[in-house]
């Protein structure tokens, strides 16, 4: 195989994580359909094309493939082919997967042949400056008219992901993120507490060693990064809790 672990995570051409995702589903036959519901769902097939796609005895093409790439994405599985599109063209593809445009809509949008857009979306093709610019600004659109349809989608799939792979704005920049719109925040901010949840939960518990969760500690900034996260966590939590949140950094 040609996996490799980065950082925690799977890494590998889409074809090997399928083949790691499969040997994760329940093999008894009392939870076999129930465990690849959320692949069918997803992807859009019968349970029957789930099966034969998992097991490797039937080849997913077109439409299909791309969705199953960011399926597996959202399992947590960093999946090769979409590391070489660009961040516009991911995003993009990404709500597409989710089912939240039509390709045919991306078509008039972009302006280009249904066949050259598969193309791009399954990244064996690149596009130009301006189609790039389009994607982006079609993505933010759907990003903000269809919010709460997206969250669904990803809850839907068990996402261990945030929607978006960009970097987020510097929280310096309150008008940026104004004029981007505060409910795409609110979507991508709320996808990530709820993927580390159960991140954090296991970081703590005894299933991970004090040399590991030190390990942790130093990747975020010797522990400055997870401090600062638990501080602005608790200003969350109330609007009484934000005020003195918001006070003690004033008093620093």
């Amino acid at each position: 195989m040609k996996l490799s672990a980065v950082s925690g995570k799977i890494r590998g051409p889409a074809n090997e994580c399928l083949a790691h995702y499969a040997e994760t589903l329940p093999t008894d036959r009392a939870s076999v359909v129930e465990g690849r519901k959320p692949f069918a769902d997803f992807v859009g097939v019968t349970d029957s094309t789930a099966q034969r796609v998992v097991t490797g005895n039937e080849e997913p093409i077109g439409e299909n493939r791309i969705r199953i790439r960011f399926f597996l994405w959202h399992q947590g599985y960093l999946v090769t082919e979409l590391t070489k599109m660009s961040d516009e063209i991911f995003e993009l593809t990404n709500l597409f997967s989710l089912g939240l445009i039509e390709l045919d809509d991306i078509v008039k949008k972009l302006g280009c042949s249904r066949h050259h857009l598969l193309g791009v979306l399954a990244g064996r093709r690149g596009c130009s400056r301006e189609a790039r610019a389009k994607a982006r600004a079609l993505a933010e659109e759907l990003a903000k008219t269809k919010s709460q349809e997206m969250q669904e989608r990803l809850k839907a799939c068990g996402s261990v992901r945030a929607f978006t792979r960009s970097k987020a704005p510097p929280a310096s920049s309150p008008r940026s993120a104004q004029t981007n719109g505060n409910a795409a925040c609110i979507t991508v901010l709320s996808a990530l507490i709820q993927s580390c949840i159960p991140l954090a939960r296991l970081a703590i518990s005894d299933g991970f060693s004090a040399e590991e969760r030190e390990q942790l500690r130093k990747a975020t900034q010797d522990g400055f990064g997870v401090f600062e996260l638990s501080n602005l966590m608790t200003g969350l939590c109330s609007e009484t809790a934000r005020k003195s949140v918001l006070q003690s950094k004033e008093t620093r």
